[in-house]
Parts: structure tokens; sequence; C-alpha cells
């Protein structure tokens, strides 16, 4: 049985994470030494999020077709 739990998973660490950063972003101006930062950093998040599942999608699918 194939469940989208692992999924599920990424989607709310990554929310989680998205979150925190984005409350320390609303505390900054734009363009500032800080606001920068916190702004690589969310991208950073999304990035590995995407790839965590796309890895998890090859993943459950490959468990499907074996």
């Amino acid at each position: 049985m194939i469940t989208g739990r692992k999924v599920r998973s990424i989607h709310r660490l990554r929310n989680k994470k998205l979150a925190a950063i984005s409350r320390l972003l609303a505390k900054c101006k734009k363009g500032l030494r800080n606001w920068k930062r916190y702004q690589k950093v969310k991208q950073f998040i999304r990035t590995e999020s995407k790839r965590q599942l796309r890895d998890a999608l090859h993943q459950t699918t490959k468990q499907f077709v074996d």
C-alpha cells in the first residue's frame, strides 16, 4: 500500500521553515543585509524541498512499478 506520508511530511517541514523565515523577514526592511540573507535562506529551503519531493515521488513510483 502506498501512502503520501513522506510527501506530506516534506510539505509540512517546508511550510514550518518558511513560516519562521517569513516572521523574520517581516521585521526587516527590504534591501538590508539581513533581509538579503533571509531571502537566500528562503530560496534554499524551497529548492531543498523541491529536490526532496522529486526524490520521494521517484521512490514512490519505483515502488509502485516493482
